[in-house]
């Protein structure tokens, strides 16, 4: 009687190529997400800056409809400024607002609100700005917020 001395291999395993293949493809998807993941937060960040920019703009209407004149607010002061106080709107949430500082420039005729981030957001360096000149309507903003 004859004893083979071979091995019999396993096939219900996966061998050490296939799980470094399959780490590798995971690797390069996760990558691809991240930076996609990346794009929408800054377009999300911005867009709310965008809204509050709006909310100031609404309030420095109404301020300036009582008053004939616009009213220069600091970063900061916008909810004590222009908001609850004077205009019985609530915008305290622009203040505490950790992306952006919101500040109203200009004087009684040409006014800009102005959205300061004072941290660098994606490709967006410490100190850019998103703007709208509240007599024109017209926005500036720049092209990494876009």
């Amino acid at each position: 009687m004859k004893i083979s001395l071979k091995r019999q291999r396993n096939h219900d395993c996966f061998t050490l190529l296939e799980l470094v293949i399959v780490c590798v493809i995971i690797a390069i998807l996760a990558s691809l997400g991240v930076g996609y993941y990346r794009k929408v937060i800054i377009k999300t960040k911005a867009g709310k800056a965008k809204h509050a920019i709006s909310l100031i703009a609404e309030a420095e209407k109404m301020y300036r409809m009582s008053y004939g004149v616009y009213w220069p607010v600091g970063a900061g002061a916008v909810n004590a400024g222009i908001g609850t106080n004077i205009t019985g709107m609530n915008i305290g949430t622009v203040d505490n607002d950790t992306d952006f500082n919101y500040s109203v420039t200009g004087g009684a005729a040409n006014v800009d609100i102005n959205a300061n981030n004072p941290t660098a957001i994606g490709t967006c360096g410490a100190g850019s700005l998103i703007i709208l000149n509240l007599p024109t309507g017209s926005w500036i903003i720049p092209g990494c917020y876009k």
